[in-house]
């Protein structure tokens, strides 16, 4: 097996950061009251000369205008779990390491993303399209990746050989040990991984205990290190934090974009589309925007979903600025990977229809597109219906021709002794079609349909009521 560690050292602050491509002066502190430190700093506040450990008041003295922000660890682990959905997509098992680090097993992908370069490279551009930034490195052993990862090491170990080695390099601040087990591992001189390596394991286990060996055979592959697969839940919800209020749909394109790429990214892991979305924008004290996107048929296409997206946002007015996006998707439905043709050729298809419509529901209103759905019932006018659903081809449910342009009421037509009249004398073209129905909800009918031309060839749909018996209808025209 090979193992691929994806560690997020700058989670705490992407968690606030990710919505915008140029944000203010930031850091995330923790602690509180005097002892409150920064954790994190962004570029901003990082060219003004704040650094982790530095004491806010200090730092909110150092630069005017600076954001503080209190640690979210929720948020953190939320997006984590999320960031362990979308990497679904690249490998089969995925396992969450809180507070910021996840294990992908990537040796069974290779040769679906051709070898180890081109997948690192995938990731690591669809984490940054994320708004992420991680650390990525491989070894055989989960354990050795983790560590390698958080020592921030651009590490591609393949094989055993080379795996002691590059752990003997790591400074032992990568095993977390307790605080206690750390100062007396100082106090022995020890400093590097391969420093303990060399000691008697006897006297090891005595000082620290059988956990820390542990830890060590574990990250060197002697003993098995099982863990618990990560299952995303059965829905999609992803909220994304704004650094600032927004108050122009236009600046929260940037934002939106992110989270539709991180919802597909899961979709291709679940082999799943939707049909269903809710954009949820919340304000600072306005009552909360809801956009909801329904679709003709399953998609994970986030370039059609943006468009669908800015379509509704452009005829949104807001109540108010916008501080947060929240993404969420009910209903994941099985969506098959569609097949290529194996010359190439790229034939019109009932998907390129669906875009199309949704497109236009976006731009005019979901009852403004509609479809044509067939109802059970034998009179013309009331065996369809319009639906906001995409219709099922209507089927002929009948013996005779029909045509596809009924008018909304039957005409009555001239009449030359016998003979029906369309600017000339009609021919009936085919034998009476005759429907008797409706006698349960008074609207019985009896009628013989015909289809019929007149001398310039236009061909009409029409009947002769059987009571009163003689009369002639037009009821249709055919194209």
């Amino acid at each position: 097996m090979l193992w691929l560690a994806l560690h997020f050292p700058d989670l705490p602050l992407e968690v606030f950061t990710r919505g915008t491509t140029a944000p203010d002066s930031l850091i995330v502190s923790e602690g509180q009251g005097r002892e409150q430190r920064v954790l994190r700093a962004n570029t901003a506040a990082t060219r003004l000369g704040i650094a982790p450990g530095m004491r806010v008041s200090a730092a909110l003295a150092l630069a005017n205008g600076l954001r503080a922000l209190q640690r979210d660890e929720p948020a953190e682990h939320n997006a984590l779990e999320r960031l362990a959905a979308w990497s679904g997509q690249y490998s089969s098992l995925v396992h969450v390491v809180a507070p910021q680090t996840l294990l992908l097993e990537v040796g069974g992908s290779l040769r679906l993303f051709r070898d180890l370069p081109s997948l690192l490279a995938r990731i690591e551009f669809g984490i940054a399209e994320l708004g992420y930034a991680a650390q990525l490195s491989v070894a055989p052993t989960p354990l050795a990746a983790t560590w390698l990862a958080r020592a921030g090491r651009d590490a591609d170990i393949t094989d055993d050989a080379r795996l002691v080695s590059a752990l003997a390099e790591l400074p032992l601040a990568v095993l977390e040990l307790a605080p206690g087990s750390r100062a007396r591992l100082d106090g022995m001189g020890l400093k590097r991984v391969g420093d303990c390596l060399r000691l008697p394991r006897a006297g090891l286990a005595k000082r620290f205990g059988p956990e820390f060996l542990l830890k060590l055979d574990r990250a060197l592959g002697r003993v098995p290190d099982p863990r618990e697969a990560f299952m995303p839940a059965a829905s999609f919800t992803s909220r994304l934090e704004l650094p600032g209020t927004v108050e122009n749909v236009q600046g929260l394109t940037f934002a939106l974009h992110r989270l539709v790429l991180e919802l597909c990214g899961e979709l291709r892991a679940r082999a799943a589309g939707v049909m269903q979305l809710a954009l949820t924008l919340l304000h600072p004290k306005a009552q909360a925007t809801l956009i909801e996107l329904g679709l003709v048929a399953p998609t994970r296409d986030p370039k059609h979903l943006i468009e669908l997206f800015r379509e509704r946002l452009a005829q949104c007015e807001l109540p108010e600025a916008v501080e947060t996006l929240v993404l969420g998707a009910q209903s994941l439905l099985p969506l098959a990977t569609p097949n290529i043709d194996l010359f190439g050729a790229c034939p019109e298809s009932a998907e390129t229809a669906a875009v199309l419509i949704e497109r236009l529901r976006a731009r005019l209103g979901q009852q403004t597109v509609q479809s044509l759905a067939v109802v059970a019932e034998h009179r013309p006018e009331r065996a369809y219906t319009h639906t906001s659903a995409k219709a099922a081809p209507l089927p002929v449910a009948h013996g005779g021709e029909r045509p596809f342009w009924l008018l909304p009421e039957p005409v009555p037509l001239e009449l030359d002794g016998d003979q029906p009249l369309i600017g000339s004398a009609l021919q009936l073209e085919s034998g009476a079609e005759r429907i008797e129905s409706g006698w349960w909800d008074e609207g019985d009918i009896g009628r013989d349909y015909f289809v019929a031309r007149n001398r310039a060839g236009e061909c009409y749909w029409i009947f002769r009521e059987l009571k009163p018996a003689g009369r002639w209808w037009l009821h249709g025209i055919f194209g």
